[in-house]
């Protein structure tokens, strides 16, 4: 006489009881490559300088446009800081548009009292003009240009930031960091934004593509002078 069939076991097809379910083999697959950052071997979010709850670099969305990180100064704080800067770098080299028309003023007041006497103007006079005229134009572009480095760099090098930027409360840092920038970062930035544009024909191309980056790039709303120093512009509560 046969035995009855253990209940805790498998007695087989038609028993009314299913095999155990296969077990998996090995350990669970492992995440290829290196863990995320935030910059600089910085877990995501805990970079330097970031406000709590702030990820750098900011992440992108399942749908639509990347993220952009809400401590980034805006373009219109970015602007309205440069125009205010022009208006001081123009103020610091007024004396020199002013010697430059009373360098040229005896030539002019010649060639108008030629004019005012319904004389024919003297080739001379007018060759000379236009000659000093192209000379000085050739000369001021550098000058200028050398006027705005200066005032860019030490501003940025020793506080992160010119007048401008104080007025609109917003400063430069390190990309990856969010710490203050150095001298030569500082240098390069600003050699980037101010001596290239004094290149004769190129350098106004370039200038107009320098501040236009700004819109293509949504992320980190970089100049190609930020680029080039690996820099960002941001917000400062401190005025």
């Amino acid at each position: 006489m046969s035995e009855p069939p253990d209940d805790h076991g498998w007695a087989g097809p038609g028993a009314g009881s299913h095999p155990p379910p296969p077990q998996p083999y090995g350990p669970p697959p492992q995440p290829y490559g290196p863990p995320a950052t935030g910059g600089a071997g910085y877990p995501p979010g805990h970079a330097p300088g970031l406000q709590p709850g702030v990820q750098w670099p900011p992440g992108r969305p399942a749908y639509g446009r990347p993220m952009t990180d809400p401590t980034l100064a805006g373009p219109g704080e970015r602007l309205l800081a440069r125009l205010i800067d022009n208006l001081v770098v123009g103020v610091l080299t007024s004396p020199a548009y002013v010697l430059i028309v009373i360098w040229l003023s005896d030539d002019f007041s010649e060639l108008m009292r030629q004019v005012a006497d319904n004389r024919s103007p003297d080739p001379q006079t007018i060759f000379t003009l236009e000659l000093s005229t192209l000379k000085w134009a050739l000369l001021i572009g550098p000058f200028t240009a050398v006027v705005n480095f200066f005032y860019d760099w030490i501003q940025h090098a020793r506080w992160g930031r010119t007048i401008g930027k104080r007025a609109m409360k917003i400063k430069v840092v390190d990309l990856s960091t969010r710490e203050p920038i150095t001298s030569r970062m500082a240098a390069r930035r600003s050699a980037v934004y101010a001596l290239i544009p004094a290149v004769p024909f190129v350098g106004g191309l370039f200038s107009l593509a320098d501040s236009l980056w700004l819109f293509q790039d949504p992320v980190a709303r970089q100049c190609l002078h930020d680029k080039a120093a690996t820099t960002v512009v941001v917000k400062s509560q401190a005025g």
